[in-house]
């Protein structure tokens, strides 16, 4: 049994059993199967060769030249899932990740040599977290990190 008939027989058994509407919200988050990746919701366009031509970038949610994408072994049409510019923004928001967490070391090591003090530390701390999440979040909305600001 696959994940999406797995699925239809979760429904069924909510359904059957008259599931709450939060219950069956919840597990449809933990259990729906996802769309697009390699699946076959947006298959590779083909030139009249059976070449392929266009691939669905998964990061602009649009067809994109076969040229813009990198090879890789492990998906089913040979490429990235995400184009060089989607993947240039991925690396670009790691980065700034690294970046972030590794402040939070500075601020530990200025502590602990008395340049600032702990309520001016644990402040500097706070908002880093929430840099990096914001950070963190606008990668997963997949938001250009050239439109992304602090």
């Amino acid at each position: 049994m696959n994940k999406t008939e797995q699925w239809a027989k979760v429904q069924e058994i909510l359904s059957q059993h008259k599931a709450s509407k939060k219950l069956t919200e919840a597990l449809t988050e933990l259990l729906k199967p996802k769309t697009g990746g390699h699946t076959n919701e947006f298959p590779p366009k083909l030139d009249k060769d059976g070449n392929i031509i266009e691939l669905y970038c998964q990061w602009h949610k649009q067809y994109e030249p076969v040229s813009e994408f990198r090879k890789s072994p492990k998906s089913k049409s040979g490429y990235h899932y995400e184009c060089n510019t989607a993947l240039k923004d991925w690396h670009a928001y790691g980065k700034s990740i690294k970046a972030k967490e590794a402040e939070t070391q500075t601020i530990l090591t200025k502590l602990l040599d008395g340049e600032i003090e702990q309520t001016e530390a644990k402040e500097l701390s706070e908002q880093i977290k929430q840099d990096i999440e914001k950070l963190k979040e606008a990668r997963k909305n997949k938001i250009n990190f050239e439109d992304f600001s602090l």
